[in-house]
C-alpha cells in the first residue's frame, strides 16, 4: 500500500474509503493513502554469517587492539 503524508498533498481531492481511510488519486491513476505519522526505520544491521560477518568481526577486533596497543605505547611527560 502505497503512502504519501499529509503535508505532501497539494491540491488533489481527498477521496474517503468504506472502511474510513482517506486517499488521493495521483494524475497517472495510482490510489496514495494519507499517512498522518512518519515511516520508522529499524536501524540494527546484522549482515549474515559468512565471510562478510567474518571480516566486520574482525575489523573492529584489530581496531580495538590496535588502539589500546597505541595507548600502552604513549609515554606521557
Amino acid at each position: 500500500m502505497a503512502t504519501i503524508s499529509e503535508k505532501y498533498i497539494g491540491n488533489h481531492e481527498i477521496h474517503t474509503s468504506p472502511r474510513g481511510a482517506k486517499y488521493i488519486i495521483t494524475d497517472d491513476g495510482r490510489k496514495l493513502y494519507i499517512s498522518s505519522t512518519n515511516k520508522t526505520y529499524r536501524r540494527s544491521f546484522k549482515p549474515r554469517p559468512g565471510a562478510y560477518a567474518r571480516f566486520l568481526a574482525n575489523q573492529s577486533f584489530h581496531y580495538v587492539t590496535s588502539f589500546n596497543n597505541l595507548k600502552a605505547d604513549h609515554k606521557y611527560e
